[in-house]
């Protein structure tokens, strides 16, 4: 029997409490997100019947698409890259993935489409020679969705005549990388230039995801630039949304509408982020420590570990700063300036609070994946 259909032969109480095991990992969001900026992303949450986690993973990656259109990160190694990122939540039916994603993603990406007129990027269902066209033709793209396991796997596992596999395709995506591909008929050869902005949020459930980790097998590097978060996603009672509306409406914006405008308006004029020295410090002290651990693991003849996904880590904390200095001046009904071009080691810190909890889910997930 295939590892795919022991996965498809699980019992529903097996991924209920699979599901129950990933959500009570602890993640305290006062460690992750100011006071002040949790508690807008919460009741927006409340107020959609949804919860802080799906809302942050999709507020974390639109911010960071927006950003990715025209800013660049210099990574503590020193290159300029093009922020994109993937990002997948997790949660059963009925919890309000979808809210939160039009909430946080396709309602603000669709009013900043239509009031500056710019070329749809928002791509929901594609194969991958579809992709790379829109890439090629409109020089970036956002792929989301309610169903982004299926989505995923289609392009990972369809036969496409260029003989590309779409897991390499997308790993160099992540990194801003040139493509090319080659097909016999139709366009002949099509060419995605260097930083390219494309970024990926989407919503599934957990037994989807499970399959989506098995249908990837081998391909463990781009396993390891998904954002996959689990987060608690109990749906508010009536009263409880009553007030996060009362909450809202003393607000001066009551939806992220205007922020991920305001953060298109703030970067028009091309910027480029980069890390303090002191959080560049940290990424430094990381590295050493892993390349001192791997160096140990050849001496002894032992499997090497893993490494952290400071790529990851980064991205996430570009994020965060944003969101930290434009969403709180939006919230104190102040007009919004420009963030610092340097992000803090402490912003750094609270990224890897936030990935550091993704990896224990998700590693969770493939020791399970691997025991069945």
């Amino acid at each position: 029997m295939s590892k795919l259909t022991r996965v498809a032969a699980q019992r529903q109480e097996t991924w209920a409490q699979l599901h129950h095991r990933l959500i009570t990992i602890p993640l305290d969001y006062s460690s992750v997100l100011s006071r002040d900026t949790y508690a807008f992303v919460r009741h927006v949450a409340e107020s959609m019947s949804t919860n802080a986690g799906y809302v942050l993973s999709s507020l974390l990656t639109s911010t960071v698409f927006v950003l990715s259109l025209s800013a660049k990160l210099t990574t503590f190694k020193g290159f300029d890259s093009v922020p994109n990122l993937y990002t997948i939540f997790v949660g059963p039916s009925g919890t309000g993935k979808w809210q939160a994603i039009k909430s946080a993603a396709s309602s603000p990406l669709n009013h900043l489409i239509q009031d500056k007129e710019l070329a749809s990027f928002l791509v929901k269902v594609v194969s991958l020679s579809g992709l790379m066209e829109k890439l090629s033709d409109e020089k970036t793209a956002f792929i989301l969705s309610s169903d982004i396991c299926n989505v995923l796997n289609k392009l990972i596992q369809t036969e496409d005549e260029s003989c590309r596999d779409a897991s390499v395709l997308l790993y160099e995506l992540f990194y801003g990388e040139g493509v090319s591909m080659t097909y016999a008929t139709g366009r002949g050869r099509i060419m995605i230039p260097k930083g390219t902005p494309f970024s990926i949020l989407g919503a599934t459930h957990l037994q989807s995801l499970a399959k989506l980790v098995v249908a990837m097998g081998h391909r463990r590097k781009l396993l390891d630039r998904l954002v996959i978060f689990t987060p608690e996603c109990y749906l508010p009672t009536p009263d409880v949304r009553e007030q996060a509306k009362d909450y809202l409406a003393g607000k001066p914006v009551h939806s992220f509408e205007g922020f991920i405008s305001a953060v298109y308006d703030l970067h028009v004029t091309p910027k480029c982020y980069q890390f303090t020295s002191s959080a560049n410090e940290l990424m430094t002290k990381l590295e050493t420590d892993f390349i001192a651990k791997l160096n140990e693991a050849i001496r002894s003849g032992s499997p090497p570990p893993r490494a952290k996904p400071i790529d990851v880590v980064q991205r996430i904390a570009l994020g965060l700063h944003v969101i930290e200095h434009v969403l709180g001046q939006l919230t104190s009904g102040v007009a919004p300036t420009s963030p610092a071009l340097e992000i803090s080691r402490d912003v750094l810190e609270r990224a890897f609070t936030l990935v550091n909890h993704c990896e224990i889910q998700k590693d969770t997930l493939v020791e399970f994946l691997g025991s069945l």
